[in-house]
């Protein structure tokens, strides 16, 4: 739990009071420590010694890490914590997935499994191989061979919902 959490902080840059800016600060530390350590998990070469290198970091700044005052005055305190919010903001987003519309996203058994709430073997042999089951695509790789099924999302959750039970009147 996050003690003195403030909203009304967070969106205008005005704190409440300085104990509210303190801990709203050491909080923010905290997110971006936690981002940083996944940063550097995800940059982590898979395998040891993968095709792909990891992704460059950007160079840290100091004005960032700062430790929160004790004199409670808020004087220079707005300006330099909504950089923080700012780089925090910048960070998140940076690690966030690109957002699919569900109407052409594609889904694979370990996608449909977690959709189910089902194991992916329980959805490859027991789900996906029903007659009523919408039709897998699959794509050729540069070879001609057929790769991994995958499935309309939208066709699964349709197929899904058409299984509902039926209440009695």
């Amino acid at each position: 739990m996050l003690p003195f959490f403030d909203l009304e902080y967070i969106l205008t840059g005005s704190p409440r009071s300085a104990r509210s800016s303190r801990a709203y600060d050491r909080w923010a530390h905290v997110c971006l420590r936690a981002l940083d350590a996944r940063q550097d998990a995800i940059a982590q070469p898979m395998g040891g010694g993968g095709l792909s290198s990891p992704a460059p970091r950007a160079p840290r700044t100091r004005s960032t890490t700062r430790k929160p005052t004790r004199s409670g005055d808020d004087g220079d305190d707005s300006a330099e914590l909504g950089a923080l919010v700012g780089t925090l903001i910048d960070k998140i987003a940076a690690l966030s997935k690109p957002i699919i519309p569900i109407e052409v996203a594609m889904w694979d058994v370990a996608m449909i499994a977690s959709y189910l709430h089902r194991s992916e073997s329980v959805v490859r042999e027991r789900v996906v191989c029903t007659p009523s089951f919408p039709a897998a695509i699959r794509l050729p790789n540069a070879a001609g061979q057929k790769m991994q099924p995958l499935w309309c999302a939208q066709e699964v959750i349709d197929w899904t919902m058409s299984h509902k039970d039926r209440k009695p009147h």
